[in-house]
């Protein structure tokens, strides 16, 4: 019987190593890929939202105009209310994690644009101006 001591039984460790030096750039590569897409799926997301609730509010302030012959801004309270300016609820801030009411509306009358107030996450609405933004710092979300 022939010993199988001369020929090749398995990889050598310099192999090893350089199989894991590439896999682990791989996964580097990916990692970096997917933080990337998540960050601008969220942009892309808030972007949306501010859209359809900038959209719906000069709606109602053209509606009040035609109806009344005087634009108005939808109050505070009218604009958190289903139904009155959004046809359904808010849509959730996606910045803020869901236990820190990502979908409430904080008013705004009394700070700037682009401003955010405490952790509570969620939307800024001011009714002076019509203006609405994200209260939340993560990233340039609130100065959409």
């Amino acid at each position: 019987m022939k010993s199988h001591t001369n020929g090749r039984g398995g990889f050598t460790l310099i192999e090893l190593i350089v199989v894991i030096v590439i896999a682990g750039t791989l996964s580097s590569v990916a990692v970096v890929r997917y933080r990337d897409l998540r960050s601008a799926t969220r942009q892309a997301v808030t972007k949306e939202s501010l859209a359809a609730m900038r959209s719906a509010i000069v709606l109602y302030q053209t509606a009040q105009a035609v109806q009344t012959g005087t634009p108005r801004w939808p109050t505070y309270a009218q604009f958190r209310t289903p139904g009155t300016v959004l046809v359904g609820k808010l849509p959730p801030n996606p910045y803020q994690a869901t236990n820190r009411a990502p979908d409430s509306v904080i008013n705004g009358n009394s700070f700037p644009k682009g401003r955010t107030r405490g952790n509570r996450g969620g939307w800024v609405y001011k009714q002076s101006t019509g203006e609405i933004w994200a209260n939340t710092t993560t990233s340039r979300s609130n100065t959409w």
